[in-house]
């Protein structure tokens, strides 16, 4: 008998970083205008933090919040690069709302740890 075992990855697009979105723009087939338009979102976007010493003014280099209206764009693009890696012997992966879900199958505990753990070492690339 096997062993199945299922992690997940939330909030993935909070985490994400902007500089990924525009190297996934700059090698893709997306025209240049609307390539332009992300790359000066995703590279211009400040984070203003008020302090008793004043406001501190910050760049923002990863995450995004949900209301925003180009993340379902920016999220399809993540997302389709993702899906479309090559994932560990019977592991896959789910796509739900901004979060991902890493399925894997194994005879024993270690090697489906081993699966899970090659599986999640794609995200930090």
């Amino acid at each position: 008998m096997g062993r199945s075992r299922i992690d997940g990855v939330k909030g993935a697009f909070n985490n994400i970083q902007h500089s990924s979105i525009v190297n996934y723009l700059d090698n893709s087939h997306c025209p240049k205008n609307i390539s332009t338009v992300f790359r000066n979102l995703l590279l211009n976007t400040k984070i203003i933090l008020n302090s008793s010493e004043g406001p501190a003014i910050r760049d923002q280099r990863m995450g995004f919040p949900q209301v925003s209206c180009s993340d379902p764009s920016l999220w399809n693009l993540v997302a389709n690069e993702i899906l479309q890696e090559i994932w560990p012997e019977n592991t896959t992966i789910r796509a739900f709302a901004d979060d991902f879900v890493i399925v894997s199958h194994a005879p024993t505990k270690i090697k489906i740890e081993n699966q899970i753990h090659a599986a999640i070492e794609k995200f930090t690339y």
